[in-house]
């Protein structure tokens, strides 16, 4: 378990300040959250509205697995 401050520590590292970016680029800046939801409304044969079908550019890198739960 990782605390609180060992994960602002993390956050602000050079190191995961060039993986952060190095994802980004690779996924063109674009919301992966968003891209899923499109996917699985295509594969599902569901409607979704014209705002729900938007791809949004992306600010955060999602973790698969929580950080503070597996450092």
């Amino acid at each position: 378990m990782m605390t609180d401050s060992e994960a602002k520590k993390f956050y602000k590292s050079a190191k995961w300040l060039h993986k952060r970016e190095q994802i980004l680029k690779r996924d063109h800046y674009e919301c992966q959250i968003c891209r899923e939801r499109i996917r699985n409304a295509d594969e599902s044969g569901t409607e979704l509205p014209v705002q729900d079908r938007r791809i949004r550019r992306a600010v955060i890198v999602h973790h698969i697995r929580h950080l503070k739960d597996n450092p």
